[in-house]
Formats: structure tokens, sequence, C-alpha cells
């Protein structure tokens, strides 16, 4: 692993351990709002540069095939965040005495009482879930859209990361544990990074063709 995506990894889960468990207040807010701008920019950052070397690739009327990566945990740990944090958030509601279901005109002074209610620690925590939440649902779209892009010489995954036929240290083929849809995973290595790609039946051949003759193991 590359020393700035050791750096980048440290400083999410600094940022990630201040917001989850500093007991300062101001700590956990700032520490969030970081963790949640932190990740933004660098999804942006790996799309800019993951569109700008397909667009090379174009520009050379080179092969490129894409394909959707594999990751089922980039699926289940947002899931998990958001499921824990709507369930903290209910929990903190709850606790609350809403005898409301606000009705006639005391609809505004009932919200505000009951907001009035809600300390400064619980606003806090609610703060900290709508920041996993948000963060949850990024990693979610990104997963349903993530594809790499195989080219002549080398694979350019969705988050920026590229995978040079002259790196890569391994190939592995297998058939996934539920094959629904009938698709192959070639799992490709280089160095420390492991990436997974699902290929149809169909053009499984042709893709582990393309790597086999320019991939050196």
């Amino acid at each position: 692993m590359k020393s700035k995506d050791i750096i980048k990894l440290v400083f999410i889960l600094m940022a990630f351990c201040c917001m989850m468990f500093s007991d300062d207040a101001v700590i956990k807010i700032v520490s969030g709002v970081l963790l949640l701008g932190f990740i933004i920019v660098f999804r942006l950052h790996g799309y800019r540069e993951r569109k700008n070397i397909l667009s090379e690739i174009g520009n050379k009327k080179s092969t490129c095939m894409m394909y959707k990566e594999k990751d089922t945990v980039s699926i289940l740990c947002p899931i998990l965040f958001i499921a824990n944090s709507v369930t903290t958030i209910k929990q903190l509601i709850d606790t609350k005495n809403m005898d409301i279901l606000l009705n006639g005109e005391k609809e505004i002074s009932s919200a505000i009482d009951f907001i009035n209610r809600i300390t400064f620690d619980e606003k806090v925590n609610i703060f900290t879930c709508i920041i996993l939440i948000i963060i949850g649902v990024i990693a979610i779209v990104e997963s349903r859209k993530s594809t790499a892009s195989i080219t002549d010489d080398k694979i350019v995954f969705y988050d920026g990361l590229i995978f040079e036929f002259s790196q890569i240290t391994a190939l592995k083929y297998k058939a996934p544990l539920f094959s629904i849809n009938k698709n192959k995973i070639i799992k490709i290595s280089q160095r420390s990074y492991e990436k997974e790609i699902l290929v149809n039946t169909k053009d499984f051949e042709s893709v582990k063709n393309h790597l086999e003759s320019n991939v050196s193991i």
C-alpha cells in the first residue's frame, strides 16, 4: 500500500474515532464535518482521475471493456451504518415525550417545544448519525455505479485506482456464491491491492484471454 493511501486511511480512522468516541461535542462536530468533507473530496478526485484516463483512452481509440466491480463489503457496511444511525435517532426521539401528533393551532408551538426538549448532547448525537447516513448513502450509490475499465495495458477502477498489466501479480477465476446472473468473478492482485470484477459468461473467455495474453505472471 502506498504511503499516501496509508495517510488517507489513518486520517479517516482518526476522524471517525474522534466523531464516534470523543466526549467533547466540538471535537465530534468538527471531526464529522472533516470526515464527510474528506470523503467527498477524495471521491471527486478519484472520479476526475478516472474520467481523464478514460478520455485519453478514447482519444487513442484503444480497447476499453467495462464491467461491474464486485465489493460486497462496500454495500454491507454502509447499510449497517445507516440502519444503526436511523435506529439511534429513532430512540433519541422516542425518549422525549412525544404526545404530539401535531394538531391544529398547536402545531408550531408543539414542534418548538419538542426541539427544546432535545439536549445539546442529543443534538450532537443526531448530527453524528446524519453524517454517517450521508456517508453510507454515498458509499452505496458509488458501489452500485462502480465499473472497472479494462484497456490494452491497464485496468482503471471506479475509485481511480489503476492496475498496470505489467504490475499485476495474480489472476484468479471463480463463480459467485449465488450465481443468479450467471456471472463469473475475476480476482486481480497488484502488490497489496486486490480487486474483483464481475464478467458475464458470454464475455468471460474473451476477457480472460485478453488479460492472460497481456499479463506476465
